[in-house]
């Protein structure tokens, strides 16, 4: 990935946690973003995001968009959680940890996953492998997160892998 969209992702996790609507707003434009219903993105992306089956309790579905990034055509799920914190998952075919540039990023297990989990300043990301693809969240509290959407997902998700 280019030094360009480590940047862009950059400046996205910074505007995160201070303007979740204002970083929404960045990644659609940058990346010819398309705001979908979860069913909506398998004629853009070819499969069913892993959030169209629905969240673990504490966590509700804001949006979803389709976004045309150098990696690939992703799906992003914007969720809330119960206190009104947001939490992004980025469904992707790229696995790679490059899009957090040189943050420091360490290797667990997360549920029955192998995961690499980024320094974030205030929060941490998390990616892992699911099925074909990867799953990337950006936003997390802890790793006993992490944990949870692994599984939940993990265990609940009936998509074609």
């Amino acid at each position: 990935h280019s030094a360009e969209f480590v940047a862009a992702m950059d400046h996205y996790l910074t505007t995160l946690s201070t303007d979740p609507e204002g970083a929404e707003q960045f990644l659609l434009k940058r990346y010819d973003g398309k705001t979908v219903e979860p069913e909506g993105a398998i004629k853009l992306v070819g499969y069913r995001p892993a959030v169209a089956e629905g969240l673990p309790d504490g966590y509700s579905l804001a949006s979803t968009s389709v976004l045309k990034m150098p990696c690939c055509v992703c799906v992003k799920a914007v969720c809330k959680r119960d206190d009104g914190s947001t939490l992004v998952l980025f469904e992707h075919d790229d696995e790679k940890t490059e899009w957090f540039g040189d943050r420091s990023s360490n290797k667990a297990m997360c549920g029955d996953k192998e995961c690499c989990l980024v320094d974030l300043d205030s929060t941490i990301a998390a990616t892992w492998k699911r099925g074909s693809r990867s799953l990337t969240a950006v936003g997390v509290r802890d790793i006993n997160e992490v944990n949870t959407l692994v599984s939940w997902l993990d265990n609940n998700v009936n998509s074609n892998l």
